[in-house]
């Protein structure tokens, strides 16, 4: 199933970037819509599709989606007219398969992680299992789906009805794709994480392969 997502109507407003708000009111371990009715906290990651890349990342912001959503549901015009679009909200939260709406040349796939609201332009596809969502990713991350993604439509947009008439192949063996695609992310995902703009940063890698690693943590 691929879905569309929010759209805000008021980007400026309801989105920020992770480290420009308080730490205190992020929450990265909602499940669903109906739980952050009750939590504590005002800002959610925010898949918004981004530049290409492949795998994981490009989560960078973040949304107000504060008792689930309350100010941009009732996000309206002055005649009252609801301004916001507050598409399937019942995948929000859920791991998926997700894509960027523009391109400039090729289309990158990468997971969707199951704490991320997700955008409009951040598409999502969503499977029956952790194993099929791999699979999928790797299938459509691969140079045959390049070369197919690019006939259905040579356009720089790729939309849901375009994602879903990619081949499901389905009699290939799941269980060693769907290995080498976990690798895939978790080195994209190391990758990512070695930047200081994620949240979660730890270290410089060019620190992390040298002694100097081991001397600061003496120090401290």
């Amino acid at each position: 199933q691929a879905k569309q997502g929010l759209a805000t109507a008021d980007n400026d407003r309801f989105l920020r970037q992770w480290y420009e708000i308080s730490i205190d009111k992020f929450c990265t371990t909602a499940k669903s819509c109906e739980e952050t009715k009750t939590l504590p906290y005002k800002w959610y990651p925010y898949n918004k599709g981004g530049e290409y890349r492949k795998w994981f990342g490009n989560i960078t912001y973040v949304v107000n989606w504060e008792h689930d959503g309350f100010e941009i549901r009732n996000f309206k015009d002055s005649k009252g007219k609801l301004r916001s679009a507050v598409r399937n909200p019942t995948f929000y939260f859920k791991e998926g398969l997700t894509w960027s709406d523009v391109t400039s040349s090729t289309n990158a796939f990468r997971v969707n992680l199951s704490c991320n609201v997700y955008d409009v332009t951040g598409m999502t596809s969503f499977f029956n299992s952790h194993q099929e969502l791999l699979f999928s990713l790797g299938t459509v991350n691969s140079n045959l789906a390049n070369s197919l993604t690019k006939i259905i439509n040579p356009t720089m947009h790729f939309q849901i009805g375009d994602f879903v008439k990619l081949p499901y192949l389905s009699k290939i063996s799941l269980e060693k794709i769907s290995s080498r695609v976990e690798e895939c992310i978790r080195i994209s995902k190391d990758d990512w994480n070695s930047y200081e703009t994620t949240w979660d940063f730890k270290v410089n890698p060019l620190v992390k392969n040298s002694n100097l690693e081991n001397s600061l943590e003496t120090t401290y």
